[in-house]
């Protein structure tokens, strides 16, 4: 329950950052709705049934019991009891007025609980239009929802961090839109979640009501937990939300007294350009001022509840401490340490991929943000077998806004690379100026990639061409196919990302979806035919049904089964029949594995399903498609407004009519050629790195590595009597071992055995590198008002030691950790790390 409580408060306290405080009544202008549970309250004679909550805005839309019967209780809060209306999971109210509340800018404020171990439930909801409650899959997770109406559907807010209410615990929710501006969710003062509300504007079809505790009058996702305040209002903007959470704030969540800092910044050690976050939680009577210092000088601006760095440098270590004021008193927190590790590891390339359609430009990809200038100078590059560089593009970056100008990537243009070549990378620096000589090897397709065949071809779409995408995500995806009609696939609903997956022969760029995302195609109506061949290149998460990759729904799709997790399903609506879905056993998926799949349908004619070249179904159809009801092609899922969306990754997609035989091989040897052709290079070492802690080190390899022999911790040692107990994937050519404690002195190397890439080469016998990142111990001393701070960044079995007298005698400091506080002396006083 302690967790809970701190919790509760820490999330509380952000709010203060807002500015002046009051417990004067919440703003008017704009007010729609007020309905709290200490007034205005009707019960059913000698029972705690209510019967009408009374609004206390100027509109008085009034709410009536519509579902149940809600039970007038009360509830402790931080600072009081406070009457609450609760709901049993089958109760709700229905508003006065409900068109009142069809707006394109709300702000919603509510003060509640809930049961955490239900889903699916709304605090208050005008629906089809927007609803605010909790996750229909997840207990306790907020949920801000809007209806954007055909083809956007629904779009459901839910931050998977954040956003989880405990158990009883009462919470301030706050969920804001504003119609092309932005929507975001605040619980407790804390913004969970934001994005551009770009998704067109909130649809309000029929005659929606608007409830409380409930989705809709009649019943429908219903709350199982207390309401002790709600208000609504027709506008949205900082000012107000300040206001408002003010008022609740004071209301129901602190108490009253000179100021008390209830939880203390915390010490943090983080590698340099890590972002530094400094907390506090506090309470007392309201308004609060805050000032942060740095080592005892205020810093400038620094004036909310927390103190953020973006990019933490070598300069901003030292000791942070908030001080608070109101007006019944002044209090400081402790201090907390910040320590940076310096950045002395120099670059690693993660993968060199060539451009298999034209072998004219290489993308290299580094291991962490590098400085342009050097990264675009092709002196510093060079390709065995002669190749020539002739220029380097930078690959812009928007994850990292602090740093907006390095990058990650670089294309180089080259003359033609036929066969598997090196690339050597030096004088390429990091944000740290490290630089070192780094190599990777460019693979190359056995078999020669050639373009597939263009008749009759309607639709091709290459991850590694014409994806658009900014920071939210995906938003065109052109068509390569050369149709009368562009068949461009665009931005509908969620956000698909650009990632890289791993295939037999090198990484490769996909658009990866996320279970909610779906892309919309032009000129859907092409697609109308009675004899048509579909190419995917693609891969799933298995464990989960309900999957689409293409669709052109009521018409046709290709995805994974409604009740059959991973295996695919070839969906068609022959006229007159209703559904065939043809779902063969034999084509279920592996987990997140690139597969070739092949669906054909022809009338007359058969239909077939192909997974990596093998004919998994076969059947003779009994009548053509019926198009009559289909609304759109989709990627990614069944319609362009949401439906069976995909979880997995998608490389290439190909859509012919009329296929005749040779055009179907020509298609299948161009993909076969560009993604699953293996290299018969064998696998080599990159780099071998211990981490920021003393018990980890990050393996990179030359290719992709074989999941099964990489994570296998007997293939690895290293010297020193150092122990390998654990090794873990964490990303296509890179494996995070957990080591016993690697400390500075000796020189460490590492031998790696039995580690195969993903084509089965394996790697030379007893291969070596020698583990980096490993810098001597510091020792730092800082004066921190009347105490000394002593703190070091060396593990065990490095000790603290104190004299007198730099000649000793030296004696070990008992239980000394880092930070280590201690009180100056009038005589000198050494100290020393030693092992």
């Amino acid at each position: 329950m302690k967790t809970h409580v701190k919790f509760a408060l820490i999330l509380v306290t952000a709010v203060i950052a807002f500015g002046a405080f009051s417990r004067a009544d919440p703003p008017s202008n704009d007010l729609l709705l007020w309905l709290s549970a200490d007034s205005g309250v009707t019960v059913s004679a000698g029972t705690s049934n209510v019967t009408v909550w009374a609004d206390k805005s100027p509109l008085g839309n009034n709410a009536t019991t519509s579902f149940g019967t809600p039970q007038l209780g009360s509830k402790a809060f931080p600072n009081g009891n406070f009457p609450v209306i609760g709901f049993s999971g089958g109760s709700g109210f229905a508003v006065d007025n409900p068109r009142q509340f069809d707006l394109q800018t709300v702000s919603i404020y509510v003060v509640a609980d809930v049961n955490s171990a239900v889903a699916s439930e709304c605090f208050v909801a005008h629906w089809n239009g927007f609803a605010l409650g909790i996750s229909d899959g997840v207990g306790g997770r907020v949920k801000w929802v809007t209806y954007n109406g055909s083809p956007l559907g629904v779009n459901s807010m839910e931050p998977a961090s954040g956003a989880d209410m405990s158990n009883g615990v009462p919470y301030l929710v706050t969920g804001t839109f504003e119609q092309n501006v932005e929507k975001s969710v605040y619980v407790n003062g804390l913004l969970a979640s934001t994005a551009t509300a770009n998704l067109g504007s909130i649809t309000y079809p029929g005659n929606p009501n608007m409830d409380i505790g409930m989705l809709f009058s009649t019943g429908g996702q219903n709350l199982v937990g207390h309401i002790a305040e709600i208000l609504v209002y027709s506008s949205a903007s900082a000012a107000q939300r300040s206001a408002v959470e003010n008022y609740l704030n004071a209301k129901y969540f602190l108490k009253s007294g000179p100021p008390k800092v209830t939880s203390q910044p915390a010490s943090q050690q983080v590698a340099e350009f890590a972002p530094v976050t400094f907390n506090a939680a506090v309470d007392g009577t309201l308004p609060f001022t805050f000032q942060w210092f740095k080592d005892n000088v205020s810093i400038p601006g620094a004036t909310n509840v927390s103190y953020s760095i973006s990019s933490a440098l070598t300069g901003d270590a030292g000791s942070y401490s908030i001080a608070v004021t109101n007006s019944l008193g002044y209090t400081n927190s402790q201090s907390a340490v910040l320590t940076i590790i310096a950045d002395t590891n120099p670059p690693v390339i993660l993968s060199a991929l060539l451009n298999y359609t034209n072998n004219t430009s290489v993308t290299v990809s580094f291991s962490e943000l590098v400085d342009p200038a050097t990264a675009t100078n092709i002196a510093n590059y060079s390709i065995d077998h002669s190749a020539i560089i002739s220029g380097a593009i930078p690959i812009p970056q928007t994850t990292n806004v602090y740093w907006s100008n390095y990058i990650n990537s670089v294309i180089l243009t080259t003359s033609p690379i036929t066969t598997q070549s090196v690339v050597t990378v030096s004088g390429v620096m990091d944000r740290a100026a490290n630089s070192s000589v780094i190599q990777a090897t460019i693979p190359v397709p056995l078999t020669t990639v050639t373009p597939p065949p263009s008749d009759n071809r309607l639709l091709w779409l290459e991850a590694d061409t014409a994806v658009l995408a900014d920071d939210v995500g995906v938003y065109e995806w052109d068509d390569q196919s050369g149709a009368a009609n562009e068949h461009g696939a665009f931005f509908s609903v969620g956000n698909a990302q650009v990632g890289q997956v791993s295939f037999p022969n090198a990484i490769h760029p996909v658009v990866t979806f996320d279970g909610a995302t779906a892309l919309s195609v032009d000129h859907s109506t092409d697609f109308k035919a009675t004899n048509l061949t579909m190419y995917i290149v693609a891969d799933v998460d298995n464990t989960t049904a309900s999957r689409i990759f293409v669709a052109y729904w009521a018409g046709w799709g290709m995805g994974i089964s409604d009740g059959l997790p991973g295996v695919l399903k070839f969906i068609t609506v022959p006229a007159g029949l209703g559904i065939d879905s043809m779902e063969p056993p034999a084509s279920h998926l592996g987990n997140r594995v690139p597969s070739l799949i092949m669906g054909s349908f022809a009338y007359p004619g058969n239909k077939t399903l192909t997974v990596d070249g093998v004919q998994v179904g076969n059947k003779t159809n009994p009548a053509t498609i019926d198009y009559s009801g289909a609304g759109g092609v989709s990627i990614g899922s069944l319609g362009p407004s949401g439906g069976q969306s995909l979880k997995g990754d998608i490389a290439e997609i190909l859509i012919y009519t009329n296929v005749s035989p040779a055009q179907d091989a020509a298609v299948q040897s161009y993909l076969t050629s560009k993604y699953f052709s293996p290299s018969a290079n064998p696998i080599g070492l990159v780099s071998a790195t211990r981490g920021a802690q003393s018990t980890n080190v990050t393996v990179v390899f030359s290719q992709s590595v074989n999941t099964t022999t990489a994570t296998n911790a007997s293939n690895y040692a290293i010297d020193h009597g150092v122990t390998v107990s654990g090794a873990r994937l964490v990303s296509p050519t890179s494996v995070a071992l957990t080591t016993s404690p690697i400390n500075a002195g000796p020189t460490y190397t590492l031998t790696v055995n039995g580690v195969n890439d993903w084509a089965g080469n394996g790697i030379a016998a007893n291969s070596q590198i020698v583990v980096g990142g490993i810098s001597a111990p510091q020792l730092d001393v800082t004066l921190l008002g009347g105490s000394v701070s002593i703190t070091w960044t060396a593990q065990a079995p490095y000790k603290l030691q104190s004299a007198d007298n730099l000649n000793g005698p030296w004696s070990d400091v008992p239980s000394a950790s880092s930070p280590y506080m201690t009180n100056p002396t009038q005589s000198a006083k050494f100290y020393r790390l030693s092992q």
